[in-house]
């Protein structure tokens, strides 16, 4: 197993002087989207369900991070017959990226 972490920034944003970020892990297959904020010894976050994004508690975050469309994202999943990898959450994501 690779000592690096597959991992990628989806999004990044601050309110006033606190930071809050969005990220994709690939080596969580279970709770891919990864949801921090904060720095230093204030720093706090975790890894989520891709559903968990549709939750209004999260709206703020996403929003300061311009990664709502992780939410468009989770609502595709809802109709997918089993939860989305994170390679094909980060496909859909470039996709929206690249529009």
């Amino acid at each position: 197993m690779s000592p690096h972490k597959r991992f990628v920034w989806l999004g990044r944003g601050n309110h006033g002087n606190w930071p809050y970020e969005v990220g994709l892990d690939f080596d969580n297959s279970e709770r891919p989207i990864v949801l921090a904020e904060g720095s230093g010894h204030g720093s706090m976050g975790g890894n989520f369900l891709l559903q968990e994004t549709l939750d209004q508690v999260w709206q703020s975050h996403l929003e300061r991070c311009d990664c709502l469309y992780l939410r468009e994202i989770a609502l595709a999943e809802q109709s997918h017959p089993s939860p989305f990898t994170a390679a094909e959450i980060y496909q859909r994501w470039q996709q929206h990226d690249a529009i």
